[in-house]
């Protein structure tokens, strides 16, 4: 790997990760903390072929965060995030099938989002969400809705401020883009269509990032920030600090396609952005887990009086 990795960070991390077993968290019930690291990888040995896409996988994503100068604390909870994820899948299955028959009648062209909602069901569960009035979240990159449709259904008292150009990015825009041009100059009449029935409860801001910032009043604070906006980097790190600063302490942010390599220099891409700005706001965030999806926790506020 000819990546510059400085070497205090790569012998934290490899002190790190040879304390896993030691990574449950404190924080939670009993019930709640992750199983066992060796019971868990023995039970993964018995099945060779699960074991060689198993190591096959992390090696590859572990070499990703190293060339993308992730901090220490990431990798053990990636490891943690693999290790538990066949459960989170198990244990949600109902409610995503569920879910999944409910968008049957949603105009949708794409489903990238489905593979989430174990995922965000699992976050929500742990943080009580639904039993949260008067949720307000903030979406940054909308495209359809469906997100945003899965978050209202759940939570029937939360608002969410949806902000999209609704005019597609570079891997949108480009000539073998999966979306093709009938779902991108479509998208916006779709997220309409599928969010019509929350009326009062969705508000949509169409225009750049940028600009809902530059707009927002200082008064106004969100329960959960989504990031799935311009992929990057350059987008990625201004989302994530201007949505952090507008998150409540005790609040959540979701960073999306954590793992996504779109651009040919592995630094341009969202996971380089999200790296820099943990490692600016260290000590005020709890790391809750990281797949595809990144999710962090606000615990402190530098700008508050």
């Amino acid at each position: 790997m000819r990546d510059a990795f400085p070497a205090a960070i790569a012998g934290e991390t490899r002190r790190q990760l040879m304390g896993l077993k030691k990574m449950h968290d404190a924080s939670l019930p009993m019930s709640g903390r992750m199983a066992s690291l060796p019971a868990m990888l023995l039970v993964k040995a018995f099945n060779p072929r699960r074991l060689f896409g198993f190591a096959k996988g992390v090696f590859g994503d572990m070499r990703f965060l190293m060339r993308t100068y992730a901090p220490a604390g990431v990798f053990i909870k990636y490891i943690e995030g693999r290790l538990i994820r066949s459960r989170v899948i198990a244990r949600h299955v109902h409610q995503v099938e569920a879910f999944t028959a409910t968008t049957a009648q949603l105009s949708l062209s794409t489903r990238w989002f489905m593979d989430n909602v174990s995922h965000w069901l699992d976050i929500f569960d742990q943080y009580r969400l639904s039993e949260r009035p008067g949720i307000e979240a903030l979406e940054i990159g909308s495209w359809e809705g469906l997100s945003a449709f899965f978050l209202l259904n759940l939570l029937p008292k939360a608002r969410i401020t949806c902000v999209d150009t609704w005019e597609g990015a570079d891997e949108h825009k480009a000539e073998d883009s999966e979306t093709g041009l009938d779902a991108l100059t479509g998208s916006e009449a779709a997220f309409d269509r599928n969010l019509s029935r929350f009326q009062g409860r969705a508000e949509k801001f169409k225009g750049t990032s940028y600009r809902y910032f530059q707009s927002m009043t200082d008064r106004q604070r969100f329960d959960l920030v989504y990031v799935d906006g311009s992929h990057h980097c350059d987008d990625v790190i201004v989302d994530a600090v201007k949505s952090f600063e507008a998150l409540k302490v005790g609040g959540l942010m979701i960073f999306d396609d954590y793992f996504w390599c779109y651009y040919p220099r592995v630094i341009d891409n969202p996971a380089a952005a999200i790296n820099v700005f943990l490692r600016l706001k260290s000590g005020s965030y709890r790391l809750v887990s990281v797949s595809q999806q990144l999710v962090i926790e606000k615990t402190a506020d530098r700008y508050s009086n």
